[in-house]
């Protein structure tokens, strides 16, 4: 019968794991801000986080059998860790002070730089994680008493502390963290460790009985040596423990390494952002709950517990296979699906069930090596610090050499494999109660089914899910994340994405503006910093001025070769750059260099460590590496933030570098700040535009117009220029400040998502302290130019709105938002472009025709409109016009495929076939796969007796598409002609 100290205990235990889960959440984040958020440093700090409840957990199982009074040991245990707790912010902050002191000694020693992060990481987080790894073991001496309940006792302790661990995951992730902040979690959590470690030590006090208990639990205790080994538990054979040692060991390797590939899994299904590390781990722990309390029960009663803790294994490595093997296909009504019910939805499919198979093992595996309660405790302590062992090798293999070098894909099956072997291991050495055929029979059965999934998996992971309907060039699986290439199947624009999200093209696109905007407000740069290469459109730009040196740091070392195979890298070789692999922000924090212009090109704020570039810490930090009349550019963009989101960052902003603009860039409006020096544009810097031939020539680029519009001109160059810093400073009002430690911003961009926010509340907060760009000029500026700019600086905000509304549109919302977009800028060219494709689709080609010619009228060079002209023209037999419209548009993007082929199209009918078959071989040649092309060419080589080519093209047509009867059919009479 359990006393009142008994049920206080237990509760507390409850809430005991409830902190360290809070401090585990807390110190990953804490010690990514300090040490850099590079995968190798977060891996750290988590391995030496279990490591400690590792060694834990062994030294109690040392010497708990010498505890008589565990539930005393256990208050002083929790009172020490959160003494420990209530430190370590303090701990964090003097621990980066010391290790900016030899990060410049150590930057380029990889494996030094690796070290010492890792021995401050242990001196900051060993000692309470130690800790907290008794704490299990502890409660094992104390209630598991009963020979019968052995199984029961530890599934239900272990269940219970884990419930805790996973409420405190969920209510850290979700609302400590985004509501008070990382700091008050942590001593929140200190201070319930510390009330509970008091509550208990008093509960222990008052209980008089609690002496006579305790001898009478004493006389269950069998003599033990200090030393004793796990092979002393009990009635145990010495090789039963030891196997079951070794497969423990293998099984928290599998588990904790599936549970990295199980992050990376996810970013294939839903962005990844600040929630996705959250619910993995809490709906881990739910599952891991579920298994101990749903399967202790009759784990002391069965005599099959080894062929139940193989069979858990073969189901698990099982589960993993049919979640992994499932084809894209199966996925798209979930991928990327903004409602939180569906991406919970989707989490819990991929991890609950191996979750719960995971949660059974514990308790299962506890039982197979302990006989008797009284040595539970030494059980517990040393079968989870192997687990959990296992696990850190695990995680660190998985996630440092076996990713990196085998990929996703066969990773997930070595996991799996581990998984069946330990099963297979299981029912040979260990399970004596089934015939030998019978075990040889569900080893064969289990072999059997591992290896016809693996053979018929129609899917290859992660290439299946990175293009989308595009066309996948090339890919990389990076120590973070999953850099890919692709081209776009209609324009077939060149694509880089990191984790299927966009971050730049092979054409100029308005990420150049980054460049050249700050260039022109400092007089002399000579030393610039870039933290973000993209595919380099800004960083190269910076390479056209007078500069010393160019360094672009970058968090993912697999980015700079993959962007070399696919994208214009010439200005790599530039003497003048040097690259650097590390986390922007630590790299920042840590340098001793100090530059001219810091140029900060992250994107997508919703993803994980993106947002701590938009916190006052780090606006702090990056000023202290500008020289003097040093300046910072940001991009702002405009669809992840509302307008109090907007107004917090230009606040934040403002608090570092007083001296401020902001600049039109299309959605992403940049923020140029200075500590005390009024950015200016001098007439010098001006005169470039036009002065300097390779600027002047990168130039000639358009927001959304024509040359007409072209950003080398001056008026239109300084029409960009929005606000200055007191008008700044009047729309950033008294909202809040962004901090390191309440990071408010990372979540609600996260709400977001890619959600499109409408941006026009911030268009309109911005419209009454709008100036021109006179204010920011060492000369004067004639009237009539002033009012020139200002009438395109208005038409650059309405083109902010009209590209939300056809955003919309493209997104399926109806042709309404398309009239929108129109109303707002007349002169767009895609919007005009858009029109046309709307009235064509409907058969209406005169209206069609009048918005393609609209759009050649504003940009001749626009292929698009020059293609779809060329085709409504061809619908209506017009042909003359669009031949010249289809070459037109091969000379503009001579990679146009759909040209191509249209343009042969317009040659057959013609009976034109010797130009027909050279416009289909040249749409072949970009698009090898399409088997329409190669029907169409066969046809035109049949025109022009060709046979034997055409027969060559009917075979490939045939071959890449099986179901179509029609090249089927022409090559029987091809072969009979013949």
């Amino acid at each position: 019968m359990r006393t009142r100290t008994d049920i206080i205990a237990v509760i507390c235990f409850f809430v005991s794991g409830f902190a360290g889960l809070v401090y585990e959440i807390c110190w990953i984040r804490k010690a990514s801000l300090v040490f850099g958020a590079t995968t190798l440093a977060v891996s750290t700090v988590v391995a030496i986080f279990f490591t400690g409840l590792a060694v834990g957990s062994y030294l109690c199982s040392r010497y708990c059998q010498n505890i008589n009074r565990p539930l005393r040991v256990y208050s002083l245990v929790q009172i020490c860790i959160g003494v420990a707790a209530l430190l370590s912010p303090a701990a964090f902050s003097l621990s980066e002070n010391i290790y900016r002191l030899f990060y410049q000694y150590l930057v380029n020693r990889f494996f030094l730089l690796a070290l010492s992060r890792a021995l401050l990481v242990a001196l900051l987080i060993l000692p309470p994680t130690i800790l907290m790894g008794t704490t299990l073991p502890l409660f094992c001496r104390r209630y598991v008493t009963n020979e019968r309940k052995i199984s029961l006792s530890v599934g239900l302790l272990y269940g219970l502390n884990t419930l805790g661990a996973a409420i405190g995951c969920a209510v850290c992730g979700f609302y400590l963290i985004p509501c008070i902040g990382v700091n008050r979690a942590i001593y929140m959590s200190a201070i319930l460790n510390i009330s509970i470690g008091l509550l208990v030590l008093v509960s222990q006090w008052r209980a008089r009985r609690q002496e006579e208990t305790m001898r009478q639990y004493q006389s269950f205790d069998i003599p033990q040596s200090r030393s004793a080994a796990l092979t002393t538990t009990g009635k145990i054979a010495h090789y039963r423990v030891l196997t079951m040692a070794i497969l423990f060991f293998l099984s928290g390797f599998a588990a904790m390494g599936n549970e990295i590939l199980w992050v990376r899994f996810l970013s294939l299904l839903v962005y990844n952002t600040v929630y996705t590390y959250t619910l993995t781990l809490t709906i881990t722990l739910i599952g891991i709950v579920l298994g101990s309390m749903l399967t202790c029960r009759f784990m002391d009663r069965t005599h099959r517990r080894e062929f139940i803790f193989g069979a858990a294994h073969v189901l698990t490595a099982l589960s993993v296979l049919a979640v992994i093997t499932q084809p894209v296909e199966r996925w798209k009504t979930v991928i990327d699906a903004q409602q939180f019910s569906v991406q919970i939805g989707v989490f819990l499919v991929v991890l609950l069930l191996p979750a719960i198979l995971s949660g059974l093992c514990f308790p299962l595996a506890i039982r197979m090596v302990v006989a008797q309660p009284s040595l539970a405790a030494v059980g517990v302590g040393k079968m989870s610090a192997i687990n959990t062992t296992g696990g850190i090798v695990g995680s660190l293999a998985v996630g440092f050499l076996l990713l990196p070098w085998f990929g996703l894909q066969k990773t997930f099956l070595l996991t799996t494999l581990i998984g069946l072997l330990i099963a297979f291991t299981t029912w040979i050495v260990l399970e004596g109660t089934l015939k030998a055929s019978l075990r040889n029979g569900m080893i064969v059965l289990s072999s059997f089914a591992w290896l016809t999934v693996l053979l018929l998996a129609p899917v290859k992971l992660p290439a299946d899910f990175l293009a989308g309907e595009d066309v996948l060039v090339d890919y990389r699986e990076g120590l973070s994340c999953n850099l890919a290439v692709v081209e776009q199947t209609e324009s077939h624009t060149v694509v880089l994405t990191i984790d299927r999200l966009w971050q730049g093209q092979d054409r100029k696109n308005h990420q150049i503006m980054a460049a050249h905007v700050p260039m022109m407000l400092h007089d002399r740069p000579e030393k610039i910093c870039v933290i973000g290469i993209g595919v380099g459109q800004t960083a190269s730009r910076f390479l056209l001025y007078d500069i010393k040196q160019l360094d672009c740091v970058d968090i993912e070392s697999k980015l700079r070769p993959l962007v070399c195979e696919h994208f214009e890298c010439a200005w790599m070789q530039d003497g003048r750059i040097r690259f650097i692999v590390e986390d922007g922000r630590n790299y920042l924090t840590n340098t001793q260099n100090k530059y001219d212009l810091i140029s900060v090109e992250v994107g997508q704020v919703f993803r994980p460590n993106v947002a701590c570039f938009y916190t006052v810490e780090f606006y702090r930090q990056a000023r202290e590496k500008l020289n003097a009349n040093g300046i910072l550019c940001q991009f702002v963009p405009l669809r992840s933030f509302g307008s109090n989101e907007f107004c917090s960052v230009i606040r934040t902003f403002l608090e570092v570098f007083p001296e401020s603009i902001l600049w039109y860039n299309r959605n992403e409006f940049l923020l140029i700040g200075s500590v005390d020096r009024r950015l200016k544009v001098s007439h010098q810097r001006l005169e470039m535009l036009h002065e300097d031939k390779a600027i002047a020539k990168d130039l000639e680029f358009a927001y959304w117009g024509g040359p007409e519009e072209w950003l080398n001109k001056r008026d239109i160059f300084l029409s960009g220029f929005l606000c200055g810093p007191n008008d700044l400073k009047t729309v950033a009002g008294r909202y809040a400040v962004c901090y390191d430690d309440l990071p408010a911003l990372e979540y609600v961009t996260a709400e977001v998502g890619r959600q499109n926010v409408s941006p026009e509340p911030v268009i309109e907060l911005l419209k009454p302290s709008l100036q021109t760009a006179d204010v920011i000029l060492d000369r004067e500026m004639d009237i009539a130019v002033i009012s020139k700019i200002r009438l395109m600086r208005d038409k650059n905000l309405k083109n902010v709105l009209a590209e939300f509304f056809y955003s919309l549109y493209l997104d399926g919302y109806g042709f309404s938002f398309l009239q929108k977009a129109i109303l707002q800028n007349a002169d767009n060219v895609k919007i005009n472009n858009s029109f046309g494709n709307a009235f064509a689709l409907n058969a209406q080609y005169d209206q069609a025709i009048k918005y393609y010619t609209e759009a050649l009228r504003i940009d001749w060079q626009y292929y698009k409109a020059h293609r779809n002209l060329a085709y409504v023209l061809g619908k209506q037999g017009i042909f003359d016009r669009a031949e010249k419209h289809y070459l037109e548009a091969v000379r503009i993007n001579p990679r146009h495929a759909r040209a191509h082929k249209e343009l042969a199209d317009i040659y057959f009918k013609q009976k034109k076939n010797d130009k027909a078959v050279e416009y289909y071989q040249k749409a072949l040649e970009i698009n090898p796969n399409w088997a329409q092309a190669r029907y169409a060419a066969a046809m035109a080589l049949i025109a022009s007796n060709r046979f034997d080519e055409a027969v060559s093209q009917l075979k490939q047509a045939i071959k890449l598409a099986p179901e179509w009867d029609i090249p089927r059919q022409a090559l029987v009479y091809i072969t009979r002609r013949k």
